[in-house]
């Protein structure tokens, strides 16, 4: 079987540009696999661990909202963020969670918190961390 060339860039900076043997994306309705030959279409990307297949091994890394296009030959995946597994900086994700959680208890009618951005921060922590253990996200 021929691979599939995967692109996965942020506005930063390109994370991966690479032939692969399978692309594994957390996708609006779910996770979904992607392997040569695939049907094309374009979807919503969210939060999530994102993996890929290269030469055997699994390569992890975790982004946030956007957008893939899935052809019979490649995936391009544009998100906001993402990053590897080795650039998580664990101490920084758990005071993350520790200060979206503590804004998460006060009191949803104060005007000087953004609950939304509270719990995307939350979100974005959790998927961190589990990343960073090897637990698969939930």
């Amino acid at each position: 079987m021929h691979p599939i060339h995967l692109e996965l860039v942020t506005p930063e900076r390109i994370l991966l540009d690479s032939d692969v043997d399978e692309v594994v994306v957390p996708g609006a309705y779910g996770q979904f696999g992607v392997l040569p030959g695939h049907i094309d279409f374009f979807t919503r990307v969210i939060p999530g661990e994102f993996r890929c297949q290269i030469d055997g091994r699994t390569e992890l890394f975790t982004v946030s909202s956007g957008f893939a296009e899935v052809c019979a030959d490649h995936v391009t995946v544009l998100v906001d963020s993402g990053e590897t597994i080795e650039m998580i900086d664990v101490d920084r994700a758990r005071r993350a969670l520790e200060r979206a959680e503590h804004r998460l208890q006060e009191d949803p009618e104060a005007s000087h918190i953004d609950h939304r951005r509270a719990e995307l921060a939350l979100q974005r922590a959790v998927i961190r961390l589990q990343a960073a253990s090897g637990r698969p996200p939930h």
